[in-house]
This record gives C-alpha cells, sequence and structure tokens, in this order.
C-alpha cells in the first residue's frame, strides 16, 4: 500500500477530511523520526509495535582482507501481540501478498 492510498484509507475510516490526516501523519512521522534519531525506543501499543534504534559493528577478523565499514544505526521494528496474531491468522487462511 501506498501511502496516499494509505491516508485515504485512514481519512474515511476516522471521518476526518484528508488534509486534517495528512497533516497528523506530517507530525507522528516527524516525532517518530526525532525520537528515533535521538536513539530513543518508540512503541506504539501491544496492537501494533515497537521500533528500536541498533546500533550495527562490523565483527571482522583483523586481518580479514575485507573492506572494515563505519559502525551505523539501523531501525528494528518488533511487531506487538495483536498485530503478530493478526498475521498468523491471515497466514493461515492464505491471506495478504506473501512478501
Amino acid at each position: 500500500m501506498e501511502q496516499k492510498d494509505f491516508l485515504e484509507k485512514t481519512a474515511l475510516a476516522c471521518g476526518l477530511p484528508l488534509p486534517a490526516v495528512e497533516e497528523v501523519f506530517r507530525a507522528m512521522t516527524s516525532v517518530l523520526g526525532g525520537a528515533l534519531a535521538q536513539g530513543e525506543t518508540v512503541d506504539l501499543s501491544a496492537a501494533f509495535g515497537k521500533f528500536t534504534p541498533q546500533l550495527r559493528v562490523q565483527k571482522l577478523d583483523p586481518n580479514s582482507p575485507r573492506t572494515p565499514k563505519r559502525p551505523h544505526y539501523y531501525i528494528c521494528f518488533r511487531p506487538g501481540k495483536m498485530l503478530e496474531k493478526r498475521l498468523r491468522i491471515d497466514a493461515v487462511q492464505g491471506g495478504g501478498d506473501g512478501g
């Protein structure tokens, strides 16, 4: 699902005008991005899940011929229990696009 489709469906589900939903979405992604950039974990409820910034450090033997890479952060998403359960049920029923 593309962002445009997501925002339109959210506006319909909430009964709000699309510009209001777009504004909330921009604010939410700004706050989420700012918190993750500061190294904070963002927990969006047991119904959805949480985002955690994690540091990836290269684990190479000092004598390895591979070019070393600088340590960097990546964002790990861990689904909440309810989302995990919903995805399992959907997979059993044959729903979803498989990837």
